[in-house]
C-alpha cells in the first residue's frame, strides 16, 4: 500500500500468500518477481516483487512486517537483513501497544464497576433521620477512594431507636465489601431486647464464625431513650465518642476489642443522661487522625472543643462544618482515609 492510503484486506488462511508462508515458516521471505511465484496472492494491482519479516516477541508471532513494491527485484539480502534487525524492536512496539490498549480497557471496566459500587453504598448509607423523639440526628461519610470501608446506619422499630459507627480494617473495594457484610450482621441483630454490648458481641461472634481472615471492624453502637433522656452505648475498638452535657466536652471511654477477631470477646455498656442542648458525637479514626499520616490536625482533644465551640448550632451544621474543616486542614495533601461522623443533639 501507498502512504496515507487505506486497503481492504481479505482474510486468508495460515500459510497463505508470501505473509501466511513468513507466518508458517517463521522466516523472512523474499520475493523478486511475484509472477513467477505461485504462492503470491494479488492484493494491489501491479506488485512485482514483496518480502515478508516475521515479527517475534519471545519466540511468539505477534505479526508481519510486508513490504511491496511496483518494480521487480526491489528488494535483496541487505533489505531482509535490516527489516531482520528493525523486527524485534517493531514487535515490542505492537505489543506493548496491545498490552496498554487492554490495560486502559480493563482500568475503564475497573472504574465503571467502581462507581456503580459508590451508588450502591450510597443507597445503602441511609439518610440520617433529622428528628427521633426528642433527638436531632445527622450524619455523613466521605470515602478516601471510590468506595468506603466505613459505614453508619439507623434503627427504629416501634420508638425504640439505635445507631451504629463503624470502620472496616483496610480501605478500598476490599473493605467496601465487608462493610457490605457487616451493615447486614449488624441490621440482623440491632434491636429492642438487647443492649449495646449485647448487640456487640452477637455481631462479634457472627463475623468471627465467618472466618474472613486479616478482616475486621471497629464500631460504637447506641440506642436512644427517649422518655428517660437516657444514651446506652457500647464500643469495639473505634474512637471514644464525644459527650458534650452543659457545654462541657468529655471523651466517653469505651474500650473493647474490634468485631470479627476473637469470638469470645466482651463489651461493656456505658450509660449517659442527656438533657436539652446536650451533643454526642461518633467519628472514625479518619477524623482523629486526619491531616494526613502524621495525624497533627486533627485529635482527640481538637475535636472536642471543636464541638463544644458550636453546641449552638443544629446536627447537620455541626456535622457539615467538621467535614469542611478537615478539609482545609488537609490542603494539597488530600484525603488519606475514610471519614464518618455522626452527631445527635437532644432537642430543646
Amino acid at each position: 500500500m501507498k502512504f496515507d492510503e487505506r486497503v481492504c484486506w481479505s482474510d486468508l488462511q495460515l500459510g497463505d500468500g508470501i505473509v501466511g508462508q513468513a507466518a508458517v515458516a517463521l522466516e523472512p521471505v523474499l520475493v523478486e518477481n511475484t509472477a513467477s511465484d505461485p504462492r503470491y496472492i494479488e492484493s494491489m494491482p501491479g506488485i512485482q516483487s514483496e518480502v515478508a519479516v516475521p515479527l517475534l516477541l519471545k519466540g511468539k508471532l505477534v505479526g508481519i512486517l510486508d513490504l511491496e513494491s511496483v518494480s521487480a527485484a526491489r528488494f535483496g539480502a541487505d533489505d531482509v537483513s535490516t527489516l531482520t534487525l528493525l523486527a524485534p524492536q517493531v514487535a515490542a512496539a505492537i505489543e506493548n501497544a496491545r498490552l496498554h490498549e487492554e490495560t486502559v480497557a480493563k482500568e475503564r471496566r475497573l472504574a465503571a464497576d467502581l462507581i456503580a459500587a459508590r451508588a450502591l453504598q450510597n443507597h445503602l448509607l441511609p439518610a440520617a433521620p433529622e428528628r427521633v423523639s426528642g433527638l436531632e440526628v445527622a450524619a455523613r461519610n466521605a470515602p478516601a477512594s471510590m468506595v468506603s470501608g466505613d459505614f453508619y446506619d439507623f434503627y427504629q422499630r416501634n420508638g425504640w431507636f439505635g445507631f451504629v459507627n463503624a470502620d472496616v480494617s483496610g480501605k478500598g473495594a476490599a473493605a467496601a465489601i465487608y462493610a457490605a457484610l457487616a451493615s447486614g450482621v449488624f441490621r440482623t441483630f440491632a434491636g429492642p431486647g438487647r443492649s449495646p454490648a449485647e448487640t456487640l458481641a452477637c455481631v462479634n461472634q457472627s463475623l468471627a464464625d465467618r472466618q474472613i481472615e486479616g478482616q475486621f471492624v471497629a464500631a460504637t453502637f447506641g440506642v436512644w431513650n427517649a422518655e428517660r433522656g437516657l444514651l446506652e452505648m457500647a464500643g469495639a475498638g473505634m474512637p471514644y465518642p464525644c459527650v458534650i452535657r452543659g457545654g462541657r466536652p468529655e471523651a466517653a471511654e469505651m474500650p473493647g476489642l474490634p468485631l470479627g477477631l476473637f469470638r469470645d470477646a466482651t463489651y461493656e455498656t456505658k450509660r449517659f443522661a442527656l438533657c436539652p442542648g446536650d451533643i454526642v458525637l461518633s467519628v472514625s479514626d479518619g477524623f482523629s487522625e486526619g491531616g494526613g499520616p502524621s495525624g497533627d490536625a486533627h485529635g482527640e482533644q481538637r475535636i472536642l472543643d471543636f464541638v463544644a465551640d458550636r453546641c449552638g448550632m443544629p446536627a447537620k451544621q455541626i456535622v457539615d462544618e467538621m467535614f469542611d474543616t478537615l478539609r482545609a486542614s488537609n490542603g494539597d495533601g488530600g484525603q488519606w482515609d475514610d471519614e464518618t461522623a455522626i452527631v445527635m443533639k437532644v432537642a430543646a
